[in-house]
């Protein structure tokens, strides 16, 4: 059976609603108050958490890229994406969520994965420390984008 007075009863309800806003009870209007938005934006199209689990695929780039725990999809043991970064398996995660490799010998960034934008960092620039191997002891460098910190050589990215 189709209830076709189901529609008219929340209109009729939304004009009494307005009706009723102006009743303040005094002569004078209540000032009208703004919420300010308290949420904050998201980054990944389809999740709600500050740091995004999956990248989109990109193509190779054919420069000798690393694959590692930064480049990786968080999953449990049935292979579902891990979304929430609190339930992730691997600390570094969320500990460096914005890593790139870069060459030791020229210092050219090879690759970048940004898990605070989802995707790469093309105006990242490597600054070489004196914690970086030299590229006798290792081609490339992980590094934390953020800190600078030498995460992993291509030698030993663990």
């Amino acid at each position: 059976m189709v209830r076709r007075w189901a529609p008219w009863t929340g209109v009729g309800l939304a004009v009494a609603a307005v009706l009723l806003t102006g009743c303040t009870g005094t002569d004078q209007a209540a000032p009208a108050t703004v919420e300010p938005a308290t949420a904050a934006p998201t980054t990944h199209a389809t999740s709600t958490y500050a740091l995004c689990a999956e990248f989109p695929a990109v193509a190779a780039t054919g420069h000798g890229d690393l694959e590692g725990w930064w480049s990786s999809s968080p999953a449990d043991a049935d292979g579902s994406i891990i979304e929430d970064p609190d339930d992730w398996p691997d600390p570094r995660l969320r500990e460096h969520p914005r890593v790139a490799v870069v060459d030791v010998a020229s210092g050219a960034v090879i690759s970048t994965w940004d898990r605070t934008t989802c995707g790469d960092d093309p105006d990242y620039v490597a600054v070489r420390t004196d914690e970086w191997p030299t590229a006798e002891e290792a081609g490339s460098v992980v590094l934390d984008m953020d800190t600078g910190e030498v995460l992993g050589t291509g030698t030993a990215l663990g």
